[in-house]
């Protein structure tokens, strides 16, 4: 097996006619979630080594 990871992700939001600020909260905390979850998977395989 190989470790494989991306290095950007591609948020489609063209269906979203309006932003407003619930959405654009929404936008945010998907992003910081992926933050975390990026971090915690650099670190978990950093354990690995």
């Amino acid at each position: 097996m190989k470790e494989e990871y991306a290095m950007v992700a591609i948020l489609d939001v063209t269906g979203i006619r309006i932003v407003d600020t619930h959405i654009a909260q929404a936008l945010v905390h998907a992003a910081q979630a992926a933050g975390t979850l990026q971090s915690g998977i650099a670190r978990a395989i950093r354990g690995r080594r």
